[in-house]
């Protein structure tokens, strides 16, 4: 009730000092408890209001004596004494007053004052506000095109003290990217994207101040340099050739092509054309590291992942070939020369002169490119239709500027025609077939002899021109040799037939005195005997008549079928008395003398028969590619004459006509191995398959695999057995007999190659 008579005087003064103007001072309230009551009005600077603005925010709250809040009071603020405007406070008792004036750095004094009303008393406060200067740091780390750049911009107050949570514009070039908002060190970091292309740009950070902070300005330069480019080879070859969009760079030599870009995007990258062939290196592009094979492709920059090309490299490669003492040999005599690549790539070439070969493959593995070098092994050589290298046995790998000495199985050798008997020298020319056919006529020197040197491996056939009896000779020639060659002379000959006449002529003069006394007295067949008869010419008077009876005789009996008859004849019959033929026929000492002549004979015409029947060799068409067969062993009829060539100085012989086995990788094992064996039994089994041709794996792995059951498999089916592509004892025990004989045929596109 109290309140509301207080109320109803408080609206009754004011009716009458709005009716009546002068009566407020014309005469004081009539009672005393219309006098206003105390208030307490309080300041303080809130900088969480000021929203990053730079008007500070002064909160002014007024509250009676009893600490209630006073609504609807108006609160003038001054800034250093001057008015800067006034607010009214809200149900809480709160005015919210932000200052409207640029303070300037320094301290500054912010009062609030309450005039009062009748029922209150005016108050006042005081605040102390100081306002720092500011300053912000700018700085933008250089960085490539593609990559983002990196701002930082700090900002601090007073005495260097880091402003959190302040905004900062950013402009870039002019244009306003962003907005900054610094952290608890007074950092603020912005990353711009790296889309910019190369080029130095200007950058602008802006503090717009706050309330107890000047604003403040930063300027600084962001330096985009232009992207690096780098396309790595494989192998490292400097002088490789690359273009970005048609611009072309070159690779160092280091192998790595560098360029740079302006900008970030897609672009045209290709591999061009090698061009430095007389280096005697050449280059072809194979691949790049991801699976690309075109030379040309698109490819975004800058890259994340290296660019990597891989190139197949061949090199200019020589060959020089010299004899077992090291002396070079006339290339002109080589005829062909056939290579098998590590790979398993068959090479054949006829002519000698540098050639590119493959050095270097591309491969890929797991780690990424790689570069694999090639080796060659050198299957044959042919000089003269004969291979003098033995296969494989000779390994050369691919390099620049290489030049391959390859030493050949060239041989001398001495000709030395002899008398078969007596072992002078006879003989004016010898006639020498080389083992691709042709023929070459050489005279002979005073000594029977004539030396020859560099002479191919191979089967020779030699002819001399003497008097007498000298057939072809057949040589085969594998180390410096002496070869002898024995010719039947007239002389002997005729000291042969002299030897078996005499040897006749004693078995007949054993146990006969009468043909003893003949002996002794050769003519006295012609002096008169007792009888006054000369012996010799009864004999000759008697002869004819005993000839021409004896034919008679045997045509009669011939035509009257006696003898058929004589069988059937009837037992009671007279017998006719058998001609027999004379008793000397059956002497033993005629017959020992008839088979002596016989066998010379024989044996003659069988030394001509065999001499005639060995063909001079003849060159196979397609011995440019392929290295000759070995020739067929001897007849057995001159196996001890070859034998006796085992010793160049011993007694003369006859040369022999095949070339020696090659030695081969003996196959040990027992066991039957089949596809998933290993061990060192398999690495062998693929060795001995190599050697005969099978096997054309890169290298033996000792793992039985499919190549390696192919491989078995093509061997069984050339040798007759059962295809089954495991090694079992019948395979084993083929391949230990084997030698050139069972050399695998190349197949047509390996004869191409």
């Amino acid at each position: 009730m109290r309140a509301t008579a207080r109320s109803f005087a408080l609206l009754a003064a004011l009716l009458a000092a709005l009716l009546l103007p002068g009566a407020a001072h014309a005469a004081p309230p009539a009672r005393a408890d219309l006098a206003g009551a105390a208030t307490q009005l309080t300041l303080r600077y809130d900088p969480a209001r000021a929203q990053g603005g730079r008007r500070a925010p002064i909160i002014a709250r007024l509250v009676d004596a009893a600490g209630a809040p006073v609504a609807g009071a108006r609160v003038a603020f001054l800034v250093d004494g001057q008015r800067d405007g006034e607010a009214q406070t809200d149900r809480a008792g709160t005015a919210l007053w932000r200052i409207r004036r640029e303070l300037p750095a320094g301290a500054h004094t912010v009062a609030g004052q309450f005039t009062g009303t009748d029922l209150l008393a005016a108050a006042s406060a005081s605040v102390r506000l100081r306002v720092a200067p500011a300053t912000v740091e700018l700085s933008a780390a250089p960085a490539a095109v593609g990559q983002p750049i990196t701002i930082v911009a700090r900002l601090a107050g007073a005495a260097g003290a880091p402003v959190a949570g302040a905004r900062i514009a950013l402009t870039v070039n002019g244009v306003r990217q962003s907005e900054l908002r610094t952290d608890d060190s007074g950092a603020a970091t912005r990353r711009l994207a790296g889309s910019l292309p190369a080029g130095t740009y200007a950058l602008e950070a802006e503090f717009e101040g706050l309330p107890d902070l000047l604003p403040a300005r930063a300027a600084a330069q962001a330096l985009v340099t232009p992207a690096a480019v780098e396309v790595q080879t494989v192998p490292a070859l400097p002088g490789a050739r690359f273009a970005i969009d048609g611009r072309p760079f070159v690779a160092g030599a280091d192998g790595v092509a560098r360029t740079t870009v302006e900008r970030a995007g897609e672009y045209t990258l290709s591999a061009l054309a090698w061009d430095g062939d007389a280096s005697g290196l050449r280059a072809t592009f194979d691949r790049w590291a991801d699976p690309v094979f075109a030379a040309t492709r698109k490819v975004k920059l800058p890259a994340r992942a290296p660019l990597v090309a891989g190139f197949n490299v061949s090199y200019l490669v020589g060959q020089e070939f010299v004899d077992a003492a090291g002396r070079p040999v006339d290339p002109a005599r080589i005829t062909a020369i056939e290579l098998t690549s590590s790979y398993g790539t068959r090479l054949s070439f006829d002519q000698v002169q540098p050639r590119w070969l493959p050095g270097i493959h591309v491969v890929r593995l797991k780690g990424g490119l790689s570069a694999s070098p090639i080796s060659y092994a050198l299957d044959s050589v042919v000089v003269d239709g004969s291979n003098v290298v033995n296969r494989a046995q000779l390994r050369f790998a691919s390099s620049m500027g290489e030049r391959w000495q390859i030493p050949l199985q060239l041989h001398s050798a001495r000709f030395v025609a002899r008398d078969a008997l007596f072992g002078f020298p006879i003989g004016t020319t010898i006639h020498l077939t080389y083992p691709d056919g042709q023929t070459r006529a050489l005279a002979l020197g005073q000594g029977g002899d004539v030396r020859l040197a560099a002479l191919a491996r191979g089967a020779y056939t030699v002819r001399v021109d003497a008097p007498g009896i000298a057939g072809p000779t057949p040589a085969a020639l594998t180390r410096d040799q002496e070869i002898v060659l024995l010719v039947l002379s007239y002389l002997d000959l005729a000291v042969f037939g002299l030897f078996m006449l005499a040897i006749a002529g004693g078995l007949l003069l054993v146990g006969r005195p009468a043909l003893a006394r003949l002996a002794r007295d050769p003519l006295a067949p012609l002096r008169r005997g007792a009888d006054g008869q000369i012996p010799a010419r009864v004999w000759l008077i008697a002869l004819p008549a005993a000839v021409r009876g004896a034919a008679t005789g045997a045509w009669a009996a011939a035509r009257s079928g006696r003898w058929r008859r004589a069988a059937t004849r009837d037992a009671a019959a007279p017998a006719r008395p058998r001609r027999r033929l004379p008793r000397w026929i059956f002497d033993p000492a005629i017959m020992l003398a008839c088979g002596l002549v016989a066998l010379g004979t024989l044996g003659a015409g069988l030394a001509r028969s065999v001499a005639a029947s060995v063909p001079a060799p003849v060159a196979s068409p397609t011995l440019a590619a392929r290295a000759p067969e070995p020739p067929a062993s001897p007849p057995p009829a001159l196996e001890p004459a070859v034998a006796a060539l085992a010793e160049p100085t011993a007694a003369p012989a006859i040369a022999p006509t095949a070339a020696p086995e090659l030695p081969h990788a003996r196959l040990t094992f027992k066991q039957t191995l089949e596809r998933k064996s290993s061990g060192p039994a398999v690495e062998q089994l693929q060795q001995r398959l190599r050697e005969l041709g099978y096997f054309r794996y890169p290298e033996n792995t000792g793992y039985f695999g499919t190549d390696t059951a192919r491989a078995v498999a093509r061997f069984q089916a050339a040798r007759g057995l059962e295809v089954t592509g495991a090694a079992d004892l019948s395979t084993i025990a083929e391949l230990n007999r084997c030698g050139q004989d069972c050399l695998a045929s190349a197949t047509p596109a390996e004869v191409g190659q």
